[in-house]
């Protein structure tokens, strides 16, 4: 009997060569970017890219530079608002200061002339509006608010004619703005 022969070999199958080819395409380009790499052409390339990332990076840092001037600008700016605005709370405290000291004056310069009526009782407000002249002389008294005691009105007014001139600021501005024309609360009490 005949032995049997073994079956001829199968052909290669067209998925198994195709894979192969890629395997063998990515292999040789694999090598040839290796080549590249080392090639003097490369090496311009390389530098140019180098170029690229120093200018992005010069780039950043003016970026970085002009932020924290700008900052640096900011924070100055704040500083000296602030430091005007300190100034400026501190000058409204010494005109405010100065004005609560013109009143205290004129009280009492104004009390120092009244004559209290006898039958006085408690302590009742009057309310004078007062109008000045430069120098501190009197031009209007006219009274605002009674203290419902005529006798004692009449005293109050009496004692500011009495009292002129009156002390006022030098500072024209001050003068105007706050003693011109003003508001003189009396209770005889205080």
């Amino acid at each position: 009997a005949r032995a049997a022969e073994p079956p001829p070999p199968l052909p290669p199958s067209p998925t198994r060569d195709k894979e192969a080819q890629r395997r063998e395409k990515a292999l040789a380009l694999a090598e040839r970017l290796r080549q590249e790499e080392d090639t003097p052409g490369n090496e311009v390339l390389n530098s140019e890219k180098e170029a690229r990332r120093g200018a992005a990076e010069n780039r950043r840092l003016e970026r970085e530079r002009e932020l924290a001037r700008k900052l640096r600008e900011e924070a100055e700016a704040t500083d000296r608002a602030r430091a005007e605005e300190q100034s400026g709370r501190a000058a409204n405290a010494q005109t405010l200061a100065l004005i609560d000291e013109y009143r205290a004056r004129i009280s009492a310069k104004v009390r120092q002339r009244i004559v209290m009526p006898p039958e006085l009782r408690g302590n009742p407000e009057a309310i004078f509006e007062v109008s000045l002249l430069a120098g501190g002389d009197v031009v209007e008294v006219r009274l605002r608010k009674s203290s419902r005691i005529a006798t004692l009105d009449a005293a109050v007014e009496r004692a500011i004619r009495a009292a002129q001139p009156l002390p006022v600021p030098d500072d024209p501005e001050l003068f105007h703005v706050h003693f011109r024309n003003f508001l003189l609360n009396f209770r005889p009490r205080e």
